[in-house]
């Protein structure tokens, strides 16, 4: 395995080169582009490039940086260890979406060079960097600060997160306690208009296809998003609000979160840029100090 850095704009690799390596995207963002001329763009963690788990066949596509980005390189052989070392559920996944890959039908005549562009501003599910690279509109971002009944709740700052399990069943986390609100939306369908909002800003799509999504809110707090066929009981949204306030290890010192010497050791730690792991419960402010230590 090789770890490669590419600048921003710097091509990965061209249609027509040797399929010697798959990739998994470390950091940055990579913009893959097939040979029909449809885009996607992925991030940390996921895996590109495998050209049916690296066949002595040439690419046929492109895949270039969007930002300055860090990416694992695996030959043939690397990739096999690495696949195989992976849980058995993940192992059957894997295989079950390869075969699904291979009996899908084949993908359509490339539309006309003049057509292209036309066709990808009216077709919300295809070239997905276009929503991931453009700025939101003022209507955009307007549009996603307002999620309907949950609002009262991202603005009250005492609550840490918002569970919505049904349109009905909408549960809060309020200094370490789970409680029931009487917050309801009108039905279901309210419930997934919702979750589109939230998707929309980050350029994606919830549906069938793709039932499950992690995204942010524009004040940066985290969504997990799951959608039928995965939720039998209709859409559900988890919401982790990001803290309004930063903290710092000078300021979780000041309160006594951390003595001194271990705020000291923390700053040194994350300077010379160690490898640390940070363990512990649901709301125990793991996310906290791995923001404060960077």
């Amino acid at each position: 395995m090789t770890i490669l850095q590419f600048p921003q704009g710097a091509s990965i690799y061209q249609s027509g080169a040797a399929s010697d390596a798959a990739f998994i995207v470390q950091s940055g963002q990579v913009e893959l582009q097939t040979a029909n001329g449809a885009r996607k763009v992925l991030g940390a963690g996921e895996l590109f490039g495998e050209s049916e788990l690296i066949k002595a066949t040439n690419r046929e596509g492109s895949a270039r940086a969007l930002s300055d980005t860090a990416v694992k390189a695996y030959t043939a052989p690397e990739l096999e260890a690495l696949l195989s070392s992976a849980p058995t559920e993940v192992q059957l996944l894997l295989h079950k979406l390869a075969e699904q890959l291979s009996a899908a039908p084949a993908p359509a005549a490339a539309p006309a060079p003049q057509k292209a562009a036309e066709q990808a501003s009216q077709d919300p599910n295809d070239n997905m960097i276009l929503g991931a690279k453009r700025e939101m509109s003022a209507e955009e971002k307007a549009e996603l600060s307002d999620l309907g009944a949950i609002m009262p709740l991202i603005n009250d700052e005492s609550v840490n997160d918002i569970l919505i399990n049904a349109h009905d069943k909408i549960f809060v986390e309020r200094h370490g306690k789970l409680e029931l609100t009487d917050i309801t939306y009108q039905n279901d369908e309210a419930v997934l208009e919702v979750a589109q909002k939230i998707v929309k800003g980050i350029g994606r799509n919830i549906d069938l296809r793709r039932p499950l999504v992690d995204a942010r809110l524009l004040d940066g707090s985290r969504v997990n998003i799951i959608a039928p066929p995965l939720a039998v009981d209709g859409t559900s949204i988890s919401i982790r609000k990001f803290a309004k306030k930063g903290i710092t290890l000078e300021s979780m010192k000041e309160r006594g979160n951390v003595s001194p010497q271990l705020a000291d050791f923390l700053r040194i730690c994350g300077k010379v840029r160690l490898n640390i792991i940070i363990s512990g419960g649901t709301g125990s402010g793991k996310t906290t100090l791995l923001n404060a230590v960077s």
